[in-house]
């Protein structure tokens, strides 16, 4: 499950599958647009602030959501390009998140599903 910033909770099926639907997602054009059913935006966003604070597409991203919701509008549905570059489930490629699971593990994450599984825990305490 997409959402915008973020993905669902694991409550079925493995991390290796979830990984595995969320890398086809990304496979789809830019200008794909994102029709999720929950407006769990801003929430996770403000997780992915903590994955990658330096990130200047999410910081864009979290001024216009935080300005939509305080005019009473939904930030969905959304461009799977705008995810692509602030959901941090779908960026654990990048060196940046790569660095980070790195530094909230204070261990090695040597591939992309341990990077997942650790952020996913995180998510889930947050």
């Amino acid at each position: 499950m997409l959402f915008g910033g973020g993905c669902g909770r694991l409550l079925g099926g493995t991390p290796e599958q979830m990984l595995a639907s969320l890398q086809r997602l990304k496979a789809l054009p830019g200008e794909t647009w994102v029709y999720c059913a929950h407006e769990y935006t801003w929430d996770n966003l403000r997780f992915c602030l903590t994955v990658e604070p330096d990130n200047q597409a999410l910081l864009e991203r979290v001024r216009r959501c935080a300005k939509l919701r305080r005019q009473g509008v939904p930030t969905v549905p959304f461009p799977l390009a705008e995810e692509l570059s602030t959901n941090c489930f779908l960026r654990t490629d990048q060196p940046s998140v790569r660095a980070a699971s790195q530094r909230m593990a204070m261990s090695e994450c040597n591939n992309e599903i341990e990077i997942f599984v650790l952020l996913r825990q995180k998510k889930n305490t947050f």
